[in-house]
């Protein structure tokens, strides 16, 4: 036993403190609004998304446009506005539900046809100013609505809520999530390594390879970290990277209908990174969900549940297999 137990605990706490200093969450917030025909929001100036996007937390960096979605690449992550409806993503330590109620300073509650917010599982959750349930209550007083747990609360899960009100979407009105976890090999070394390029980085995902003929806006982050957003119409895609050694995460998001090629275009992103796990989310209103079998991987568990909103809202988080022993993670600066 240590004969100063008080300094035997500030050295651990000041080795933890050390480790958090260096995480940044890559794990995302996200919310969809769907309002009225009778509104349309590309209209809306930047002024105002520069506010919204001020009051989650961060900052416009960069946009790109096609005549139906305007993309703005944040300091942490995305923000994509169609005519009729938005999507943000937002990750680090945001407040994405105080700018939903900066957006309801515009629109009312009673003229959004839809509403859905996520937030995944993080790795570091106590560093977060808010959790799940506060910003649930946070809507509460604006917005009614259901929540779901999708996954166990001890394991990779998916908190969603949705505002308690019918909606039909299109039926081409799809959204594939890949959410990848504690990267491997060639990926994480060069996203890792001092001085790499943004080239560099295009050079590893030959994203242009899967989805042809888009516009592309990206962004490397200093010490490391990097962002895309990509435009084809109404169509979109985003890849966000997180490469730290601790917490190592990467999502990648589109409303592409890839039912047809999906094993293709997944087994291509995975190759990239090579996680140790990943999580699928697809949002459907045909309730037809894809068998997402890969190779390596074992599907640890499926959720599906069918929302009042008109989608049918499917989850599956999947490890890799345990072929062989690892070592211990050896943990430094903690005595």
């Amino acid at each position: 036993m240590s004969k100063n137990p008080d300094c035997a605990t500030f050295h651990r706490l000041k080795g933890l403190l050390e480790v958090e200093a260096l995480f940044f969450e890559g794990s995302e917030k996200k919310v969809e609004i769907v309002v009225g025909s009778q509104f349309n929001l590309m209209e809306i100036s930047k002024d105002f998304w520069d506010q919204m996007v001020a009051y989650a937390g961060a900052k416009i960096i960069s946009e790109i446009s096609t005549e139906d979605c305007t993309a703005y690449l944040l300091s942490e992550s995305s923000l994509f506005v169609w005519k009729d409806h938005l999507t943000m993503i937002t990750c680090g330590t945001t407040t994405l539900v105080k700018a939903v109620k900066f957006f309801f300073n515009r629109f009312s509650p009673e003229s959004i046809e839809s509403l859905i917010y996520e937030r995944k599982n993080e790795y570091f959750p106590h560093l977060q100013s808010t959790n799940y349930f506060s910003d649930v209550k946070f809507l509460s007083p604006s917005v009614k609505g259901t929540s779901y747990r999708f996954g166990m609360p001890d394991e990779h899960h998916l908190m969603l809520f949705e505002m308690d009100r019918s909606y039909q979407p299109a039926p081409s009105d799809v959204t594939f999530e890949l959410l990848m976890y504690n990267l491997q090999g060639d990926a994480k070394e060069i996203l890792n390594s001092p001085g790499h390029t943004i080239e560099q980085v295009r050079d590893l995902l030959k994203l242009e390879t899967i989805f042809p003929g888009f516009k592309v806006d990206d962004y490397l982050f200093q010490p490391r970290g990097y962002s895309l957003n990509a435009l084809s119409g109404s169509n979109y895609y985003t890849v966000h990277v997180t490469p730290e050694e601790i917490g190592s995460y990467v999502s990648f998001e589109t409303n592409l209908d890839i039912n047809e090629t999906v094993k293709h275009q997944l087994s291509h992103i995975l190759e990239i990174f090579q996680p140790e796990s990943f999580d699928v989310i697809w949002f459907r209103p045909d309730h037809q969900v894809p068998d997402l079998s890969v190779p390596q991987y074992v599907a640890r568990n499926r959720y599906q549940q069918t929302l009042k909103s008109g989608y049918t809202v499917s989850y599956s988080s999947h490890f890799m297999e345990a072929n062989d022993y690892l070592p211990a993670t050896k943990m430094e600066g903690l005595q």
